[in-house]
């Protein structure tokens, strides 16, 4: 899986693979996710790839799409439950570690 920021990087198609995009909202953050083999990715396997990027842990994770709650269903695949290119996706819960602790510990100390 590959993923950025940004989006605006542009993906070519590995080994002709089925390529999927992903935006995942989580507060006001946007991770955009770019997936190869998309058939077979299951809902668990996002979920851990989200654990890596938000530091929100598998099992504190609610993941939304058009109304579906996708955590209840983690062994079925993206496009199973309706995922396509594209997608926008929310996720709900809190980090075990905050992105910004560095900072504010850095501006303590001056």
């Amino acid at each position: 899986m590959y993923y950025s920021n940004s989006g605006d990087e542009l993906m070519q198609p590995y080994n002709q693979q089925e390529v999927m995009k992903l935006e995942v909202f989580h507060g006001s953050d946007r991770h955009v996710m770019i997936l190869r083999s998309s058939n077979n990715i299951r809902i668990i396997d996002l979920m851990e790839e989200l654990q890596n990027i938000t530091t929100v842990p598998v099992q504190n994770q609610k993941l939304y799409y058009r109304g579906q709650e996708l955590q209840t269903m983690k062994e079925r695949s993206l496009r199973d439950v309706g995922l396509d290119n594209n997608a926008q996706v929310r996720l709900i819960g809190d980090p075990v570690k905050s992105r910004y602790v560095a900072i504010m510990a850095r501006n303590q100390t001056k």
